[in-house]
């Protein structure tokens, strides 16, 4: 009994550790020929990996057998359900993996999705490849001249039997095969000249499959037969980091069926073969034998998974072979030598061979030509078509020329400049005469093209200062105009819009500068006149000003409100009129004019109410409160009333009242103590 329990914990072990909570049987372990720790480690399970199994084993052997007693419990008929559920639920992978450190070429097809899973059992096609077994499905319906519909299991023993037709064994053949035989065999007894068959698979076993190894979700999986290697493989997360993508083995009854190689399925699609899958088939991924990466200028630089026997040819077909800018004379690979890293040119190691194989942890790097355009010359500036263009041994500057369509009307045709590379990587200047080139080909100023020659024609406007004249003042436009030889200074005025009803036309202000003296004052100021100097020529970097006519002024208002004859606004007529001015523009008072209440509201300045006493300014002109008027002001004359209100702690008494405010009427020529003395 010990020895049975070691044994069911030595297959637990199986596959470097990797736990199959309630899903690998005794008996598929058993099956795929596993009895021993030797036989796990002729799998490749190292002796830690078995002694830290054996810990993890124990730890979880109680949950394990509650688990297994549940499962000891349920009807044939729960059980059945039971895979039923497992075959149509995709388990879900963890979405948006980051890349892990170690990935390799391949690991990614399983990550993305990129193979899909075949989750039911019925409505499907099957491809031409795939094998039948027992329990598939076979629909066949005859119509036209015959008609025949029937479905067909088949048994353990692969065989159907259709009536009249007879027997026929089709377990283990290909799809395509057993259209074959089914037509062949139906046309002895039906009509098929004058008939149409349809040959199709209805429903598709559920297996169990053992995935094992470096996948990232180890277990069993229940799924439709259909489901090839690579589907169950993308259902179990694809192998891991280290986990290989060409060493992937089928073992079916404790043997090897066949050896799965991602790189032949991605690389060579055509001549690849489906391989699917029998009840009870394990799928064990081992680890990467090795890694040989490729950078630079390849289609797809990457890691590649290295199998014995590689050859540089096969890591070329991998990444998808040289990019245009390869430099094939310039390809080195990086190798562990004599326990040395070491560089080498592949060159050096073919040795004039056609191939070489590679050794894992190759590095090969393919270096990037240089961006140097070969075999050209090349033309810029003033001519038509300007670029590069390849060099013919013997042309000349007149030849580049002639191939960019000439040059243009603002070219700079006395001297022109081709720069030339010498060795050392550096350029010399060589300068020619364009005119005598264009004039006399045979000319030694034609100057005969070497490769990389650089041919640059001049602008004359890169030789033409950029000048204007500049304007302020009086205008409706002013600012800054481009120069021209002959502008007048009739010609800046309509330039500028003309100029404004306030300019000053007998003094318009020139200040030029004169190049010809060496000393400070170098600006001369011209003083000129319209319309008499309306045709001065002007010179570049001329200011011309338009000043204002001294002490010029649009209406400016004022505003007297209150008890004078003609109240309302008023234009000031300078800059000195005064309050009494004011007064006796608007016709005086009228009699009910309080001239001591009189005030004057000022804008100007913000400075509000001013003091104004209207009766000293009427005894004397030169009163200090004759002021002079700002745009703006507000003179307000108030209305004289013959009511006196008092109000405060006054002692009248009203009967049977009290209070603080008593109205009188008014007494000329009375003064507040009046007042307050009479109704205290």
């Amino acid at each position: 009994m010990r020895n049975f329990r070691f044994l069911i914990f030595t297959l637990f072990l199986t596959f470097s550790g990797y736990y199959l909570p309630a899903q690998v049987s005794l008996s598929t372990l058993k099956s795929a020929g596993i009895n021993s720790e030797e036989d796990l480690q002729n799998l490749g399970v190292s002796q830690g990996q078995i002694d830290n199994a054996k810990e993890e084993f124990f730890k979880k052997q109680s949950d394990s057998k509650e688990s297994v007693n549940a499962e000891s419990e349920l009807g044939d008929a729960e059980k059945k359900e039971k895979v039923k559920d497992i075959s149509i639920t995709k388990i879900e992978l963890e979405s948006k993996k980051k890349p892990e450190k170690d990935s390799i070429y391949g690991h990614s097809i399983f990550r993305d999705g990129a193979v899909n899973i075949i989750k039911n059992s019925d409505r499907i096609k099957a491809p031409d490849d795939y094998i039948l077994v027992s329990g598939d499905k076979i629909n066949v319906t005859i119509w036209g001249y015959s008609e025949f519909s029937s479905e067909f299991v088949l048994g353990e023993s692969g065989n159907i039997t259709p009536r009249l037709v007879g027997r026929m064994n089709l377990k283990g053949k290909s799809f395509s095969t057993v259209r074959k035989i089914i037509k062949s065999r139906f046309g002895r007894v039906y009509d098929l000249k004058n008939s149409q068959i349809a040959i199709e698979l209805s429903y598709s076993k559920v297996i169990s499959v053992n995935v094992i190894g470096e996948v990232m979700k180890p277990g069993t999986y229940s799924v439709p037969s259909l489901n090839s290697a690579f589907n169950i493989l993308s259902l179990a997360g694809g192998p891991t980091s280290i986990g290989s993508v060409r060493s992937m083995e089928i073992r079916r009854n404790g043997k090897l069926v066949q050896e799965l190689d991602i790189y032949t399925f991605m690389f060579s699609p055509r001549s690849y073969r489906d391989q699917f899958l029998q009840d009870g088939d394990f799928l064990v991924v081992k680890t990467r034998n090795g890694v040989i990466e490729v950078k630079g200028e390849v289609k797809r630089p990457g890691k590649y998974e290295f199998k014995e026997g590689d050859k540089y040819s096969d890591v070329l077909k991998f990444c998808g072979g040289l990019s245009a800018m390869a430099n094939t004379s310039s390809i080195n690979i990086t190798r562990v030598h004599n326990n040395q890293l070491r560089m080498f040119s592949v060159e050096d190691i073919l040795n004039g061979e056609k191939d070489f194989k590679l050794i894992n942890g190759d590095k090969i790097e393919v270096l990037k030509i240089s961006n140097l355009v070969r075999n050209s010359v090349s033309i810029e500036g003033a001519v038509n078509i300007p670029g590069f263009y390849p060099f013919v041994k013997g042309d000349k500057i007149s030849d580049l020329i002639l191939k960019s369509r000439g040059i243009t009307y603002e070219a700079f045709a006395s001297l022109s400049h081709i720069y030339r590379l010498k060795k050392d990587l550096t350029f010399e200047i060589r300068s020619f005469k364009l005119s005598e080139v264009l004039s006399t080909p045979n000319s030694s100023e034609n100057i005969l093209l070497e490769e990389f020659d650089q041919i640059v024609i001049f602008n004359k406007d890169s030789f033409i200062n950029e000048t204007t004249i500049s304007v302020s003042g009086m205008v409706n436009n002013a600012g800054d105009f481009d120069y021209k030889v002959g502008l007048t200074l009739e010609d800046i005025i309509l330039l500028s819009n003309g100029l404004k009803l306030e300019a000053d036309l007998s003094h318009i202000e020139v200040e030029r500068i004169d190049f010809a003296t060496s000393d400070s004052g170098n600006v001369e100021i011209k003083i000129l006149n319209y319309p008499n100097d309306l045709s001065y020529e002007l010179l570049a970097f001329d200011k011309v000003h338009f000043r204002k006519i001294p002490g010029f002024l649009y209406q400016q208002t004022v505003t007297i409100k209150g008890e004078v004859k003609f109240p309302g606004n008023y234009s000031l007529r300078g800059n000195n009129e005064r309050v009494i001015d004011l007064i006796k523009r608007s016709g005086g008072f009228t009699e009910w004019a309080y001239i001591e209440s009189a005030s004057i509201n000022r804008k100007d300045g913000d400075l509000g109410l001013l003091l104004l006493n209207l009766e000293d300014v009427l005894k004397k002109s030169n009163s200090k409160f004759n002021y002079v008027l700002k745009p703006g002001d507000i003179i307000e004359i108030p209305k004289i009333t013959n009511i006196v209100t008092i109000k405060g702690a006054i002692g009248y008494k009203f009967i049977n009242e009290e209070k603080d405010v008593i109205n009188s009427p008014f007494h000329r020529g009375k003064r507040a103590s009046y007042y307050i003395k009479k109704y205290d």
